[in-house]
């Protein structure tokens, strides 16, 4: 499930599982501010490919999502056991 806020024009769209990370203070919610995504040129106007960030449980996960069809590598993310992907938006269903 997923909420959504507009504060001062801004929108947000924050997922439930991000929400205690964000009350802690350990993810940032301008991840979530889809205003600046888009001001940024990230939609799908502007981009082939969505910007993900991953977390993995174990080896294995990490290669099928370094492997899944459309998705690239953008850098490894040591300090979430992650990476930054991204994904091919006509290869979503796949992925």
């Amino acid at each position: 499930m997923i909420t959504t806020r507009e504060p001062l024009a801004d929108l947000y769209v924050l997922p439930d599982a991000a929400l205690p990370y964000i009350a802690a203070g350990t993810l940032d919610r301008r991840l979530f501010n889809i205003t600046n995504l888009i001001s940024a040129g990230y939609d799908d106007k502007h981009r082939d490919r969505s910007p993900l960030i991953v977390s993995y449980t174990d080896a294995a996960t990490a290669r099928r999502a370094a492997d899944a069809p459309g998705s690239r590598t953008v850098r490894q993310l040591a300090a979430l056991d992650g990476a930054a992907l991204a994904a091919a938006r006509d290869k979503a269903s796949i992925f």
